[in-house]
């Protein structure tokens, strides 16, 4: 990641592997969610991809309810706060 005073440029690589054997070379992992707001994930992908469907669907309900795009800080309060992958999931915690 690289950031200045009014940018930041966000990198992934497409590759998904398991140890030393590459399962796929085309997986996304920089995904868009708003005009401003990118995600980068790591990890097991249906994981990402699982979150990436819900975080998708309640920024357009955002969209359609206020009739405007979320704003990066309301994607991230809403991440930390309400998504059962990040919050509650005993996968992701020690």
């Amino acid at each position: 990641i690289t950031a200045g005073e009014d940018f930041c440029v966000v990198a992934g690589d497409t590759r998904m592997s398991k140890g030393y054997s590459i399962s796929c070379r085309n997986v996304l992992k920089v995904y868009q969610l708003t005009s401003k707001c990118v995600m980068s994930t790591g990890g097991m992908q249906a994981d990402a991809k699982t979150l990436r469907k819900v975080l998708d669907h309640k920024i357009v309900q955002y969209k359609h309810k206020g009739e405007k795009e979320m704003s990066t800080t309301a994607v991230t309060q809403m991440l930390s706060t309400t998504h059962p992958i990040t919050s509650a999931s005993s996968r992701f915690t020690p």
